[in-house]
């Protein structure tokens, strides 16, 4: 016998990975969350866009500095717990480990005021984010809302 889970309404708080969710308390329950290794040695802000720090082979990461960035990997959005290894803590990352949102509905630092409906792209801001009405190199989402300097908005 068999059973069969519905995720929208008999889930609630935390889904782990090993079941297949995130373990996040947010209810990221349809994205995909990567444990990369933190190149920079210090904290990473929460919303933080991040790339590979090198192309081939390699789990480390960096955050963008670049313009319509081609290699914007995803968005920092926690860290793993350093005792269980599974569940994402919605926090400023640690230095060791991120947690990094590749796929789904993140929050990410806007470096400009930002527009909803708008493309979303990388900036010569470390990590930050700003929208453009046009598709072009380096978008990889568009903003779900609208926001200011500085302001986590989400992008899809």
């Amino acid at each position: 016998m068999s059973l069969l889970v519905d995720l929208l309404t008999n889930v609630r708080r935390q889904l782990p990975r090993r079941f297949g969710g995130t373990g996040n308390v947010q209810g990221w329950g349809s994205a995909v969350v990567l444990r990369c290794t933190n190149r920079t040695g210090s904290s990473m802000a929460l919303g933080t866009l991040v790339k590979l720090a090198n192309t081939w082979d390699d789990t480390r990461v960096t955050p963008t500095t670049t313009a319509d960035d081609v290699a914007t990997l995803g968005v920092v959005v926690g860290y793993f717990d350093q005792t269980t290894d599974l569940l994402v803590e919605a926090a400023a990352a640690s230095p060791s480990t991120v947690a990094v949102m590749v796929q789904g509905i993140a929050p990410v630092l806007a470096s400009t005021t930002v527009t909803r409906g708008q493309y979303a792209y990388s900036t010569t801001t470390s990590g930050r984010a700003a929208s453009s009405t046009g598709r072009r190199a380096g978008a990889f989402g568009r903003f779900v809302g609208s926001g200011t300097v500085g302001e986590l908005v989400a992008v899809a």
